[in-house]
């Protein structure tokens, strides 16, 4: 799993180079690695804010940390948190507003646990 500081410093790289798909795809990758190892990160929180208004960005993270539940631990912690059905769903989902919506509010919960 990638480290928060692994993962901004990734992002600050690359940041100037996105165009298409396949930077989003790996910035997804890599914030959900860090959602997933993180448990509650306020550091993490931040980098994901600037990205919550961009609901492609968002859908990319939930899907991708829905692929990375597909590991059994990652599965089970999530299981734990109730949050992996959201997730799934939300990143077939999320067009309308309202999912976004949703989606924000599953991002943090993944990342702060259980309220």
């Amino acid at each position: 799993m990638a480290t928060i500081q692994t993962m901004v410093a990734w992002e600050n790289d690359c940041s100037v180079q996105r165009e298409g798909g396949r930077v989003l795809h790996d910035l997804a990758d890599h914030y959900a690695a860090a959602v997933v190892d993180a448990n509650g990160n306020a550091a993490l929180m931040q980098g994901l804010e600037k990205h919550l208004s961009d609901a492609e960005t968002v859908v990319a993270i939930l899907g991708a940390i829905h692929r990375l539940t597909f590991h059994e631990a990652a599965r089970r912690d999530f299981r734990r948190r109730g949050a992996v059905a959201l997730a799934a769903d939300l990143a077939r989902e999320a067009q309308t507003a309202e999912v976004q919506s949703s989606a924000k509010r599953v991002l943090r919960r993944l990342v702060d646990g259980p309220v």
